[in-house]
């Protein structure tokens, strides 16, 4: 591994680079024209201008989203897709399904997923239990 960032780097501290970590307070920092340098280095980036560099370390700071952030843009996305959907609702009776039905659309599901070669075992016994449930309603009600 040292020797494939030695041929990437060709940096001078990486041939006085010994296996240790540093010690904690070394703060190695770089400015934007070295590293600029280093990544023209990466295979398929030998025609990146200083500025498309300078662009790309940069966008992360700008676009920084927090946890409230997304959260909001969700809840916001919610809230206008439950207005514009509010007045279709209302005029249109829900769909009720059968216990029956529910077994039947089960039953077929299972056979689906039982056919297919990447199907995970404890999917398998989820739908066998969703199935077995449906089934005992239709005899209970």
């Amino acid at each position: 591994m040292v020797k494939l960032w030695r041929k990437l780097l060709d940096h001078k501290t990486c041939d006085e680079w010994t296996g240790e970590k540093p010690e904690e307070g070394t703060d190695e920092t770089f400015n934007e024209e070295e590293i600029a340098e280093l990544v023209k280095n990466l295979p398929g980036f030998k025609i990146m201008k200083e500025v498309d560099v300078n662009k790309w370390l940069s966008a992360d700071e700008q676009n920084e989203l927090t946890d409230g952030d997304i959260l909001n843009m969700v809840f916001q996305n919610d809230d206008i897709n439950s207005d514009s959907k509010g007045d279709e609702s209302t005029d249109k009776n829900p769909v009720v399904i059968s216990h029956y039905e529910a077994f039947m659309s089960l039953e077929a599901l299972l056979c689906y997923i039982e056919s297919r070669e990447d199907t995970c075992a404890s999917h398998v016994m989820l739908l066998k239990r969703m199935r077995d449930m449906a089934l005992k309603k239709t005899y209970t009600t």
